[in-house]
């Protein structure tokens, strides 16, 4: 796992998946997974096995001697080696069914093609689409994409440059939502633990959409859209909503809460300020290919602040707004 796993295991991932988890647990085990990308990683892998797991546990768990018993205290004792006997047939029947399953799944998996982004890195799609990947995200589509259809799965971030193919539109599906283009270029964004996806339109247009509602949308618009089915389109307000992957940062006049939200998402990072009288300071600059070490040292300049960073969590201490 990570250096974290002696305080967050596998046993107390277990428990939050099941809800059994206390207060002060669940908080634990949601910090962790917003500490870096691969603490995310792992929860989605766990997440997934887990899923998995409850299939055949729940297969497993069926005691055919105690519902036998059941079932024979409703039916009369001439009916009951009849019946018993057909029981056990379908008994025979779901667990090799079971069995054909366990086979299956993996086969269909195998037909499938995996792209995880390590670091944020940019990929070619078989269709000649450019898609960078924000670190620790994932994309997921068939070994015949772009035969028949281009459909993929988003798990994180991405930007995608579609090549435009007027026969075949280009499907994304993020969390519950789909998006659906021809050739353009957007950002899509899964948050908050895939309970809100974001969607920045840069140019052409593309239809959004999830069970609910279906919104076109236009460039310099955005979307978003949480998981109990709700959908919202504004202008583009942020200017640094594609920073993970330029790496170009433009703050006027802005918060220092924002910014601080801006950094988390370009470096990766989890940042705290510790001084909450500092969010509503302001701050105008650029940071263009800047390294994470030269922006904190611009802030500790700016505000007085002491920087305290341990691999990916920074801690912003005390410090005072500009005169």
């Amino acid at each position: 796992m990570d250096e974290n796993k002696n305080i967050v295991d596998d046993t107390l991932i277990l428990k939050y998946l099941e809800n059994k988890a206390s207060v002060q647990e669940t908080v634990l085990v949601e910090k962790w997974i917003t500490l870096k990308s691969d603490n995310l990683t792992y929860f989605n892998e766990t997440k997934q096995i887990w899923e998995t797991a409850i299939i055949a546990k729940d297969f497993e768990n069926i005691n055919v001697d105690i519902s036998w018993e059941e079932v024979k205290n409703k039916i009369s004792p001439k009916e009951s080696v009849k019946f018993r006997e057909k029981i056990a047939v379908l008994w025979k029947v779901a667990a090799i069914l079971l069995l054909l399953l366990a086979i299956a799944v993996p086969a269909l998996w195998n037909d499938s093609k995996v792209i995880i982004a390590h670091d944020t890195t940019e990929f070619t799609l078989p269709d000649g689409t450019s898609v960078w990947l924000k670190k620790g995200s994932k994309l997921i589509y068939d070994n015949n994409f772009n035969d028949n259809n281009r459909e993929i799965e988003l798990i994180g971030e991405g930007f995608f440059n579609v090549k435009k193919n007027k026969n075949k539109p280009f499907i994304v599906a993020l969390n519950n939502t789909k998006t659906t283009v021809l050739g353009t270029q957007f950002n899509l964004q899964s948050r908050h633990h895939g309970k809100v996806t974001s969607l920045v339109l840069v140019e052409g247009r593309v239809t959004f959409a999830n069970k609910n509602n279906k919104l076109v949308v236009l460039p310099g618009e955005s979307v978003i859209a949480t998981d109990t089915g709700t959908m919202s389109k504004t202008k583009t307000k942020n200017e640094n909503f594609d920073s993970w992957k330029t790496k170009k940062l433009i703050f006027n006049q802005t918060p220092l809460s924002k910014v601080i939200t801006d950094l988390s998402s370009t470096y990766n990072l989890t940042i705290e300020l510790e001084n909450s009288k500092l969010k509503n300071c302001t701050l105008t600059t650029k940071f263009d290919q800047a390294s994470v070490k030269e922006v904190l040292e611009t802030l500790e300049l700016l505000f007085k602040i002491s920087v305290k960073r341990e691999r990916d969590f920074v801690l912003l201490k005390g410090g005072n707004c500009l005169q």
